[in-house]
This record gives C-alpha cells, sequence and structure tokens, in this order.
C-alpha cells in the first residue's frame, strides 16, 4: 500500500512566497535522497519520501499538532518542513540543515531533523531512529533544547505525524468546525481557549445556532461569554441547559457570573454568586471545582462580603479557609492587618461601586474642571435627582493615594500620562495587534486636590481625562468599581505591606 494514498496534497502545502524562498526545494531528484542517506547514514522512510515527490519542503497550511503529558495538552506549531534540495540553505543537507543543528546547536544525533517550529530552534521535529535502527522506520519526535533537550514522542511514524497535523485554530472554517464530531468539535473549543482565542469560540457555537448545542457545548459557550464579560449572555446560555445536565460545573460558572455581574444591584448579585457556589460545593465530586469556586471569591470583592454572611453560608467558608491554608502560597497566608487593609479597600470600592446609577459615558474629549462639572451634574441629576449632591452617592471618598486599573487600547507608550503606568508592560510586547493598536491594561496614581478624600465628581473627571487619549472602542460605558488589592504606584507590582487601595475601572459596550 503506498503511503499518503489519496492524499490531497494541494490543499496541504501553503503558497507563501516568502517562505518558499527559504524551504521548497526544486523538483525531488533521487540522488538527492541517496546523497542525504549516504551523508548521514540513515534510510529515509517511503512515507517522507513520498512527501518530498508532493513537494520538496515548504511551509505546510497545516501546521499544528499536540502532545499529552501528566494529562494537559500542549501545542506545537511547524513553521517549515525540511526537503532534501542540496541547493536550498534550508534542507536536511543544506547549510543550516542537520549538520549545523548537530553542531552549533547540539542536538542529539538520534535521526534527522525535518521541521522547525514556532520557537525557531528552541524546539525542533525530528525522525527518531534511536529504537528502530539507522534502516528502520522512525518515530516523530520534538526536542526541547531549553529543557536539556528532552524528547517527546509526537507519532509513531511519519505518515501518522503528517495526518496529525491540522490547521492553526483560527484558520478553521465555519464549515469545516460544523464538520467535526461532538468530541473534536469539544477537544476544538478546549484548544481554542488554550489560546485565549474567546470570540472565535463564540464564533463557531454561534454558528452552529444555541438551540443545536449538546449541554457540553452550551456550557463551553457560557464559558466563553463569560471570559468575554458578556455576562448576561452567558445566563442567557446557562438558563438553556436542562436542569438534569446542571452539575458543580454550571454552578460554578453561574456563581463567577455574579461575582462580576454585581452591577446594578451590589449585594443581591454577591448572594445570588454565594449560593451559586455553596450549590457547587455541595454537589461537586471532583475537588478542583471546588476550588475554582475559591478563586473567584479570593480575588473579588466577595471575599469580604463572605465574611460578612459566614454563618448563612458556613459550608463555603470553611472551604475558603481550607483552600487559604492548603492552596495558595505562604506569601498568601492569611494575615490578619492585610485582611484589615483588605477590608479597608473593600468598603472604598464598594461605596464607588454603588454608583452603578452614573450613567457616565467616556469619550476621547479632554475636559476643563468646569465643563466637566457642568456635563457631570447634569447627568447625575437626571439619575439621582437635583438634590444628588446631598445623597450618599456624593458621600466623600477618603483616601490621600488611590491606584486606579483600567483597560485601553494604544499604539505606544508615549500616550501614557506621568502618573501612569502599565499594569503588565509585556501586554504591549504581544505581536498582534489591531489597527497597529494594542490592547493594554493602564494603572494611573491619584490624589485628591484637597489630599484628604475624592468627591465622585473630582474622581470621575480625574478618569476621564487620563482615558480621553486612548482609544476604548466600544466599552465606553461606566459599570462601577471594583477592588483588586494592593499595589505599587512606580512598580505596578502587588505589595501586601505598603501598596496603595487600587480599584478597577469596569466598562461595557453601550
Amino acid at each position: 500500500m503506498t503511503a499518503f494514498e489519496n492524499f490531497d496534497w494541494n490543499s496541504f502545502w501553503q503558497n507563501d512566497s516568502n517562505k518558499l524562498i527559504h524551504f521548497k526545494g526544486g523538483k525531488l531528484k533521487e540522488e538527492d535522497i541517496e546523497r542525504v542517506e549516504k551523508e548521514f547514514g540513515y534510510k529515509l522512510p517511503d512515507s517522507y519520501i513520498e512527501l518530498l515527490r508532493s513537494q520538496n519542503g515548504g511551509a505546510p497550511f497545516y501546521t499544528l499538532c499536540y502532545y499529552e503529558e501528566d494529562g494537559e495538552f500542549t501545542p506545537v506549531y511547524l513553521t517549515a518542513i525540511y526537503g532534501v534540495d542540496p541547493k536550498l540553505e534550508y534542507s536536511i543537507c543544506g547549510d543550516s540543515g542537520a549538520k549545523m543543528i548537530y553542531d552549533k546547536w547540539a542536538y542529539p544525533n538520534i535521526g534527522l531533523p525535518i521541521a522547525f517550529t514556532t520557537r525557531d530552534g528552541h524546539a525542533m521535529v525530528f525522525l527518531d531512529y534511536s529504537e528502530c535502527g539507522s534502516k528502520g522506520e522512525p518515530k516523530v519526535v520534538l526536542i526541547e533544547k531549553e529543557k536539556d533537550y528532552k524528547k517527546i514522542l509526537l507519532a509513531e511514524n511519519f505518515e501518522t505525524f503528517i495526518k496529525s497535523l491540522r490547521k492553526y485554530l483560527t484558520m478553521v472554517t465555519i464549515d469545516e468546525f460544523k464538520a467535526l464530531s461532538e468530541d473534536e468539535k469539544a477537544f476544538f473549543i478546549e484548544r481554542l481557549n488554550d489560546e485565549f482565542e474567546t470570540k472565535r469560540i463564540v464564533e463557531y457555537l454561534s454558528a452552529i445556532g444555541a438551540q443545536n448545542l449538546s449541554s457540553r457545548l452550551l456550557g463551553a459557550l457560557a464559558r466563553a461569554y463569560n471570559n468575554d464579560r458578556k455576562y448576561k449572555k452567558a445566563i442567557e446560555i446557562m438558563d438553556l441547559i436542562p436542569e438534569s445536565d446542571r452539575d458543580a460545573i454550571w454552578y460554578y460558572r453561574y456563581g463567577f457570573t455574579y461575582t462580576y455581574r454585581r452591577f446594578p444591584n451590589t449585594e443581591k448579585y454577591m448572594l445570588k454568586a454565594l449560593e451559586m457556589f455553596d450549590k457547587a460545593v455541595d454537589i461537586a465530586k471532583d475537588k478542583e471545582v471546588i476550588d475554582w469556586c475559591m478563586e473567584p471569591i479570593e480575588c473579588s470583592g466577595i471575599k469580604g462580603f463572605l465574611m460578612e454572611r459566614k454563618a448563612e453560608f458556613p459550608k463555603i467558608y470553611a472551604e475558603y479557609v481550607n483552600y487559604k491554608k492548603t492552596k495558595l502560597d505562604k506569601s498568601d497566608e492569611y494575615d490578619a492587618e492585610y485582611e484589615k487593609r483588605w477590608q479597608y479597600t473593600t468598603r472604598v470600592s464598594k461605596k464607588i461601586a454603588g454608583h452603578y446609577g452614573v450613567k457616565w459615558i467616556f469619550n476621547q474629549h479632554k475636559y476643563s474642571r468646569y465643563a466637566f462639572a457642568v456635563e457631570f451634574d447634569d447627568a447625575m441629576t437626571e439619575s439621582f435627582g437635583e438634590d444628588w449632591h446631598a445623597k450618599d452617592i456624593n458621600t466623600p471618598i477618603n483616601a490621600e493615594e488611590l491606584l486606579v486599573v483600567y483597560r485601553a487600547w494604544i499604539k505606544s507608550k508615549d500616550q501614557l500620562h506621568e502618573n501612569e503606568i502599565f499594569f503588565n508592560e509585556a501586554e504591549l510586547m504581544k505581536e498582534e495587534r489591531d489597527n497597529e493598536m494594542q490592547q493594554v491594561e493602564i494603572m494611573a496614581y491619584l490624589r485628591p486636590d484637597d489630599g484628604i478624600s475624592f468627591s465622585l465628581e473630582e474622581l470621575m473627571f480625574k478618569i476621564h481625562n487620563l482615558m480621553a487619549n486612548k482609544e476604548l472602542r466600544d466599552n465606553v460605558s461606566f459599570e462601577g468599581f471594583d477592588n483588586i488589592g494592593f499595589f505599587d504606584k512606580k512598580t505596578g507590582k502587588e505589595d501586601r505591606v505598603n501598596g496603595l487601595p487600587t480599584i478597577l475601572v469596569c466598562c461595557r459596550s453601550l
């Protein structure tokens, strides 16, 4: 039986001219096969020779494969497959081929390098002859240079390896996704989650139609909406799952949604979140799901609410205490002084978060203090009446110093103000950009004019003008604030001892 019988080579290879220059050789010659086998002492597998007959090296359209280790799937992305044209630099026998990889990069001589990965020379795909001998059928392995040349099995033979390759996740068409089996769809969606391709998940699953999705895929769609901060939509999807299929994960996701969807009724939503987590903990068969319930509690203002209501939720409280003792690093162990500071920040953020009725739309107009006060007064009067200044919503926020974090799209760090730094500067280094812009989190250091406390109008004025020179896309409607802990104003790093109270500006689309 011929290798790759009825295999569609035309759809396998890319026509990327840049990659063709470096990796695609001329028409395969028998003497080139003989030269490689003689020079390196390994017989090339028939399946590899068949690939070379279709094209003598190049960039495949199918670039993605996985290996499983300790129950986790790790992706491997190919950039090119070596051919055997001796005139080409990037071929097995070329100047940047096997000899260089052995001599200069110190890879073990277990066989022949046959494919580049996106990690360039730090991880290579090899034909491995160490078990079969130089004349046998080699396995296909990945060798990790940065892990002391660790060898990882990818496939039992070359033909199986090539047939296992998949398109890069976001290149899969809607029709191709629809044609997958239920298990394949679930696996595919899980890989998209690994790549944080939330919007693509929504696109693929929505194309099938929520009414046509299994409970398993409905849960995946709800998760994607949660990750995209579309909490109302997540709830709509979760409500479609039949009661008979509502397991601990379903209740966890519902609790997660209400943890972060705390407007307009903060207390109501936090109570709902704890009720859902309580149910999840009660029926969970997997300890991991219980720990999932603890994570949003730990990372949000709901922790303070749980402390106040621990008598109502003894089961969750007990699990949370155990979680603190066993799951977190020693630096995160319960600290009475830190807890006191956290409660202060929570009170500050809750006070501000109660301003869910503030209908303010951020824009790129930079206001004078007077002009902003006029428009803000109009907005507040519409929501709370002319006497809004005398209401609790305008209670001064006692904070001599405050850090504010918000998300925006920028082209360069030059758009930062003097009192701003990146919350995570690595975000700006990402290659993926949209219209030359990168979405980042920015931290700003603020002080009230009187050095004692912020009025609501003063705080909103300062935040608005910080954002005015940046792009917010659709997320321009003020939603409230969330407490995220204590951070250093110069480094942006968490500082539980000396850091300043830090709140997140929450925005949504109109």
